[in-house]
């Protein structure tokens, strides 16, 4: 029994962090002043073939 609650203190997770970092800097990526500019680029970026199964 003290075997099992020693288990279960150790696998507790009190908080998980998950980062994004781009390798790409800031002035090398396209700039999106209108939505048809984020389209564009999505568009551009994403298989049409998969897109639905993405969303």
């Amino acid at each position: 029994m003290e075997e099992s609650m020693k288990s279960m203190v150790i696998n507790q997770v009190a908080e998980v962090e998950l980062r994004y970092k781009s390798k790409v800097k800031a002035s090398e990526r396209p700039k999106v002043s209108h939505s048809r500019d984020a389209y564009i680029i999505f568009k551009n970026t994403w298989d049409e073939n998969k897109i639905e199964l993405q969303e």
